[in-house]
């Protein structure tokens, strides 16, 4: 069924590809030649005799197509005693000079010239290519053996008309890879209309010279000792011969040899790449599957060295099989020690996949104890797998390895082998004989029609002497007492010699590879914050077939959009440049591939995070959009005066099960950006399901301390020298100070491992703190993993309040503590409360502050939990407000809601606030709205009277009075409208009036 599935398959693309064949030669057959005879007819003349003139006896071709074959004289001689009978148009005929003289089965072709002249010494081409379709356009014309990468030709060419006698191969791309074919004038001219997967997409042709070997072949003996058409010798360092044709191989490629140690790959690409046009194939690797032959170099998949119909795919043999290409020549598989479809058609297959053509099966056999209809089967399992025609290169009945005990002969039937004393006995002539026989038998049933897709065999001698066609024997003694010996063959031999085999190749066996479209893969891409460019690289593995590719590209929740085309790229490795400035979010790419079977493929989705700071020189900040876990780059929207401290805020809850912490790698800040990459904790359960997008914080502030009217900011980078260190403020904060204390890791050591952190004993001279990593973090010896000295944070210690930290750029920084411990069972809402009095009693007067979309920065400021933990906001607190200047609707966030995500190998006693485990909290936010803190007012009015530059303003029996103003406004702190002008009742009051506000404490 497989097989019946793959010819369906090659004859649907054969039949879009098929050539339009020239009129055959007629065929005349004579004994031999009496008289002159002209040829002025396209025919065949074909002389039977070894003896073929006469005296009287000459032929005068006189048609250029005509062609005069000797069936039974190699063309040695032919050249030497024969070709001065045969004249073209009466000019007399020099081989390679202006005719040409071919090896035909186990005879000679003549042809009325040679692969670059006729007979007259006008130029001969053998190809003629054509722009246009059906032979129309301009015409190209070559001759010789030329490979061709560049030219005119280059994507032009859509038909051609080649000669008989030659073969032309063409590619897509100027390595030879891509769509490829070997067209073969085999049995006369043909004309070719190119199928769209070659018509205006070439970049590559060879031509070869085309002869007919018939398939009868050697290896280990020279191929004019057995009148074998055809040779191969394990390597590339020959040629073809007058009477043979050559035949190079990649021996093998480099690895550790059974018993010879490590071996270099050969022949080299160079040496096979240069050899003649008169080589047309090259075969594969020799044996890969040999575990006991030394020189061999085994190969296999170490993955699965259980399954070797998987090993034969084997990564060294599949990562060179495109090298094969550029020979341009007809391409064996690698040869196994016996047929094995478990390690030949999963190449082959691999090959199809990869769009990497592959023409014929090569295969090694010495399976004993086989009739001759035996070995053709085994080979048949390999066409009927494949598809593709089969060529044995170490062929014998056995070998002195394999220890039968006999064989069949078509002949004589069954044989046992004979034991001999030596190579003249009677049994040791008969062993050879009766193996003579078998070798014959297969090659008469490799001649019947229904095998022409057994190409070739050749014989293989080195297996003991029965088994020999080649021996050398001892004839006597020289006067030193050495061995003379005579090489002759072996009557098996003499069999083998004389045997005359059909044609190796038969057009049937012509092969069109299917074409497997690919989509684009490895899309990357690269930002640079200093050109605000990306750089995608992508690999296109579709070659010409592709007619367009697409650069599409999609910023935040817009459509996609084209951005850039590419038309017929010729290039394995594709890359694009984007401008992006004035672009910020989360921007997408793809590529999509138009292909010539009218269909679009598209590579899967890469990104880049354009998540830039908003601020001034000093001070910075914005959230970052995490759509995955991969490297993200923040460039700074003003370049920062001195190397910046990083710190990373709240991140979102949208994955529940992922734990996420910024890694930022050792000198991965600058002036100009940061590069960061959130890791998950390993250990904790389902982790690694990332489905949605995250969101975190982050603050770039330089480093130092900072004074404003109320408030005192300190920010410093320091090197972890243990796992737990006391930090000492660089300035001590008032006495009675305990500031709120954020830290962050600015350079970790450790790529995959997320680092926390705890804070606490927080004075208002220093705090303590430590580095660690999960709990279930266990080294070899069972003890948990303390983070390495090599670690770097930063921290930023800030007198809580709320105060206006970059006039030009209006960014507010407000820090305090949060009002509940918050513990690991459910989210704690902490809302933005500062302390702006007390009462006679003692109590704190609070203010909540309105924030419009905050940025926030949050912490634990004890360690009453021990373990590792990380916090995580889990929404946020808001109201929505009229404003009085504007009259427009704006919500206000008073607050946000923390999640503690406590490592979960501690299985106790964190789930219970009476535990004490619950942890002290303190936040940082930055916003930008002055709602929050009045213009020019650094403290509220307690009680009493206030006179400044804005406001004069006086509290008298809980009465709010406004200097100069009758009528003003007054709201509480939650922004509810009080009356004016009477008495209020205790706590914090808003007034405004021309356009000026002050804050106002009641007691």
């Amino acid at each position: 069924m497989k097989k019946n599935l793959h010819f369906l398959c090659t004859l649907l693309i054969w039949a879009v590809s098929t050539p339009l064949l020239w009129a055959q030669n007629s065929v005349q057959t004579v004994d031999k030649v009496t008289s002159r005879v002209t040829l002025t007819d396209a025919v065949d003349y074909v002389i039977t005799n070894t003896t073929p003139f006469t005296t009287a006896g000459s032929i005068d071709i006189q048609n250029p197509d005509a062609t005069v074959i000797f069936q039974n004289i190699r063309p040695s001689d032919v050249i030497s005693n024969y070709l001065s009978k045969v004249t073209c148009n009466g000019t007399k005929l020099t081989n390679n000079n202006n005719c040409r003289v071919s090896i035909y089965l186990h005879g000679a072709i003549v042809m009325p010239h040679s692969d670059t002249k006729n007979a007259d010494g006008t130029p001969f081409y053998p190809v003629t290519f054509y722009t246009g379709d059906n032979f129309e356009g301009e015409s190209m014309q070559y001759n010789g053996d030329a490979r061709q990468t560049t030219g005119p030709w280059v994507d032009t060419v859509r038909s051609f008309k080649l000669k008989r006698g030659h073969m032309l191969t063409v590619a897509n791309m100027a390595n030879g890879t891509g769509y490829s074919h070997c067209y073969i004038a085999n049995s006369k001219d043909i004309e070719v209309q190119m199928p769209k997967e070659l018509a205006g997409k070439l970049g590559f042709f060879r031509i070869f010279r085309w002869q007919w070997p018939s398939k009868k072949g050697s290896c280990d003996v020279g191929p004019e000792n057995l009148a074998a058409p055809w040779h191969y010798n394990w390597g590339a360092g020959s040629s073809s011969g007058t009477n043979f044709e050559y035949v190079p191989q990649r021996h093998h490629e480099a690895g550790n040899s059974n018993g010879q140690g490590w071996k270099g790959a050969w022949s080299d690409w160079g040496a096979i790449n240069a050899a003649d046009g008169t080589c047309t194939h090259v075969l594969g690797q020799n044996e890969p599957d040999n575990t006991s032959g030394a020189g061999e170099v085994y190969t296999y998949n170490l993955e699965i060295p259980e399954n070797p119909r998987e090993n034969c795919a084997t990564s060294t043999l599949a990562d060179h099989a495109a090298e094969f290409l550029y020979s341009g020549m007809r391409i064996g598989t690698y040869a196994c020690c016996n047929p094995s479809t478990w390690w030949t058609t999963p190449y082959v297959n691999w090959c199809r996949e990869n769009n990497i053509r592959v023409d014929f099966i090569a295969t090694h056999f010495y399976i004993g104890s086989q009739s001759p209809q035996g070995c053709i089967d085994r080979c048949w399992a390999l066409y009927n797998e494949t598809g593709l025609p089969v060529w044995v290169t170490e062929w014998n009945n056995g070998a002195n390895w394999t220890g039968e005990s006999g064989f069949t002969t078509d002949t004589y039937g069954w044989y046992n082998w004979q034991s001999y004393s030596k190579e003249t006995d009677n049994n040791a002539v008969q062993n050879s004989k009766m193996n003579g026989t078998w070798l014959t038998d297969v090659l008469k049933r490799a001649d019947r029609d229904e095998n022409h897709w057994l190409e070739r065999l050749a014989v293989y001698n080195a297996v003991e002497f029965k088994r020999e066609v080649w021996h050398g024997y001892v004839v006597g003694k020289d006067a030193q007492g050495n061995d003379i010996v005579e090489w002759k063959l072996t009557p098996g031999g003499e069999l083998y010699y004389n045997y005359h085999s059909t044609f190796a190749y038969d057009e049937r066996n012509e092969y069109f590879m299917p074409w497997t479209y690919k989509a684009p893969t490895n899309l990357k891409a690269n930002y640079s914050t200093t050109g605000k460019t990306a750089t995608l690289s992508w690999s296109h593995l579709n070659g010409k077939q592709t007619d367009s590719v697409h650069v599409e590209r999609k910023v935040g929740s817009s459509q996609w959009t084209k951005i850039a085309s590419i038309t017929r790229p010729s290039s394995s490795f594709l890359t694009y440049q984007d401008d992006l400035n004035g672009i910020k979010g989360i921007v997408k790419y793809r590529i999509a591939n138009f292909d010539s079977d009218k269909t679009t493929r598209r590579s899967g989705e890469v990104l880049i995070t354009i998540a830039s700071g908003s601020g001034s020189e000093f001070l910075q900040y914005n959230a970052v959009t995490l759509p995955d876990l991969t490297e993200k780059i923040v460039p700074f929207d003003v370049e920062m005066t001195t190397t910046p401290a990083i710190f990373f805020g709240l991140s979102t809850y949208n994955n529940a099960n992922l734990v996420l912490e910024p890694y930022i790698k050792y000198a991965y800040i600058s002036t100009t950006e940061f590069k960061f990459k959130p890791i998950s904790w390993r250990k904790q359960a389902k982790t690694g399901e990332f489905k949605n997008n995250e969101k975190i914080p982050f603050m770039a502030i330089l480093p130092g301390n900072y004074h404003y009217d109320g408030m005192d900011i300190e920010v410093n980078t320091i090197a972890i020298k243990s796992d737990t260190i006391d930090v000492v403020f660089n300035e001590p904060f008032p006495e009675g100070v305990i500031p709120v204390v954020i830290m962050s890791p600015n350079s970790t050591t450790d790529t995959v491992r997320p680092l926390m952190h705890k804070v606490w004993n927080i004075t208002n001279t220093g705090f303590r703190c430590v580095v660690m990593y999960e709990d279930g973090e266990i080294n070899a010896r069972g003890n948990h993993i303390v983070p390495s000295v090599n670690q770097y944070v930063s921290y930023i210690a800030a007198t809580p309040g709320d105060v206006l930290v970059d006039e030009d750029a209006g960014t507010y920084l407000a820090a305090g503590y949060g009002q509940e411990e918050v513990i690991t069972s459910s989210p704690w809402t902490q809302y933005f409360l500062l302390k702006v009095g007390e009462t006679d009693e003692g109590e704190a007067i609070n203010d909540t502050l309105r924030l419009v979309d905050p940025i926030v920065f949050c912490d634990t400021q004890t360690k009453n939990l021990p373990t590792p933990s990380v916090l995580r906001q889990r929404g946020y607190i808001t109201e929505k407000k009229v404003d009085p200047d504007t009259g427009e609707q704006v919500t206000y966030t008073t607050g946000f809601k923390v999640r503690r995500i406590v490592d979960e190998s501690v299985t106790s006693g964190i789930n219970n606030l009476d535990s004490g485990t619950g942890d002290q909290v303190a936040w940082i936010a930055l916003h930008t709205n002055q709602a929050s803190q009045p213009t020019g007012v650094r403290q509220p009015i307690i009680e009493g009277t206030y006179s400044g530059d804005e406001l004069n303003v006086r509290v008298q029996n809980r009465i709010i009075y406004v200097e100069g103003y009758k009528q003003f406004e007054l709201f509480t702190a939650k922004g509810t409208r009080a009356a004016s002008n009477a008495t209020q009742v205790p706590g914090v009051y808003i007034v405004r009036a021309g356009g000026k506000t002050a804050k106002i404490v009641v007691k």
